[in-house]
């Protein structure tokens, strides 16, 4: 397996940016069968994650991440499909390219992902906040959640489901916990009005994960 990740690795750094954000395009959108030297066997993801790992030469690195911030970028959702954004952000989450994740939170904030929020596709929009959520020191990520949970723009209002709405509290709280006070006063409103739709041990165990019980009391 090793091996496959040293040949991975090889022919990732021997591409060039432009290369590269068509092949990741291809490969997730159009799903394209890989080829040697990738197998079969475990995901697309996890090879290239694990051949990334290997390479020690900063420029491939860099070369490589770039390749995604562009992927990420010139995205289409119409036409790419929303399922291949998923996969590029889990990509950017697992090699952690933080420009990649500033283009997804400017793919919010530019009004590109409202199809996701009229057609009702919390799956997807939960995924990708997840994404966004691995990055916690991202100013631009901040912004995103403070619009989504006060000021619900775009005219997604009524759109944003009780289970966003607590993945992003908890979100504003990773990103600085001293804050949680300001923001548990609205989340007690959604959960009030949409009890159902909750889960609030989940809620509970991983607001107590991510705010120490000293910032708490």
């Amino acid at each position: 397996m090793t091996s496959n990740y040293i040949q991975i690795a090889n022919w990732l750094t021997s591409k060039e940016i432009v290369e590269l954000q068509a092949w990741l395009l291809n490969l997730f959108a159009k799903e394209a069968p890989l080829s040697h030297p990738f197998i079969s066997t475990p995901s697309h993801i996890e090879q290239i994650t694990s051949a990334y790992m290997l390479i020690d030469d900063d420029s491939a690195r860099i070369r490589i991440k770039e390749s995604l911030r562009c992927a990420i970028f010139t995205h289409d959702i119409h036409v790419d499909g929303e399922r291949s954004l998923v996969r590029l952000s889990q990509l950017a989450t697992s090699v952690k390219s933080s420009p990649s994740l500033l283009a997804l939170s400017q793919k919010f904030l530019d009004h590109e992902l409202e199809p996701l929020f009229r057609n009702g596709e919390h799956h997807i929009i939960s995924e990708l906040i997840s994404c966004l959520r691995s990055d916690p020191s991202s100013g631009k990520s901040a912004v995103l959640f403070e619009s989504l949970y006060y000021d619900r723009p775009f005219e997604y209002h009524n759109a944003i489901h009780p289970q966003h709405t607590a993945q992003i509290f908890i979100g504003l709280c990773e990103q600085n916990p001293n804050s949680f006070t300001d923001h548990v006063s609205l989340l007690l409103r959604y959960f009030e009005s949409n009890k159902e739709l909750f889960k609030p041990n989940y809620l509970i165990r991983t607001f107590a994960n991510t705010v120490s019980l000293h910032t708490i009391a």
